[in-house]
């Protein structure tokens, strides 16, 4: 029809009769003819072929008449007519939807590299940083700056929360500072802290909020 024409640059004069090879790449030849011959003997009455999440199925690629190759997806049927078997081949060209995929495939990757590179920094950081839970305000995670310089293991930092870091007579103070504080970066101030010796020391602390 019409739209095979647009999909494929052939008239449809120039096609009629020509084996159905000259719409697919040479290297999928054999494999195209074993699967439609398997289909016309036992498979079902229709099938759908190069769904973009077909897990463990190689993608179906159309050729132009250029010779460029793009991805489709497309069911095929079959029916018995006059002692004939035909086939019916339904199919669209998916090319920006396997670009679309493809992009936000990457744009995952990007997302959790960076992260594992945020992690890591945490981690491996010079510098004592915690990550707490606003509305507990228990510590969720330490890095090993923090464990060495506090003297708590990360397992005994996890049993706290960070009101515990303070001195008792500014405790209250910590927990009004932190209600309702809006999400982002701050430079919060400088403020005594004590580790597992009871030892006070002054820091300057800086937060972010997610």
């Amino acid at each position: 029809n019409r739209a095979a024409e647009a999909v494929f640059g052939w008239e449809s004069d120039e096609l009629v009769g020509r084996p159905l090879d000259v719409l697919l790449p040479d290297a999928v030849h054999a494999r195209h003819r074993a699967h439609v011959e398997h289909f016309g003997t036992e498979g079902p009455r229709t099938r759908t072929m190069g769904r973009l999440r077909d897990a463990g199925h190689a993608a179906l690629v159309g050729r132009r008449r250029d010779g460029s190759e793009f991805p489709i997806e497309a069911s095929i049927s079959k029916v018995d007519a006059a002692g004939e078997r035909l086939y019916t081949v339904i199919l669209r060209d998916v090319t920006e939807r396997r670009e679309a995929e493809a992009a936000r495939a990457a744009a995952d990757r990007a997302l959790r590299e960076s992260e594992a590179r945020a992690w890591s920094l945490f981690r491996n950081g010079p510098v004592p940083m915690w990550v707490f839970d606003q509305a507990t305000l228990r510590i969720l995670d330490v890095n090993e700056a923090a464990t060495t310089r506090y003297g708590w293991s990360r397992d005994e930092f996890l049993q706290r929360t960070i009101v515990e870091l303070r001195p008792a007579s500014e405790r209250e103070a910590l927990r009004a500072s932190l209600a309702g504080t809006p999400p982002g970066y701050a430079q919060v101030g400088r403020f005594v802290h004590c580790g597992k010796d009871g030892a006070p020391f002054t820091v300057q602390v800086a937060r972010h909020n997610t």
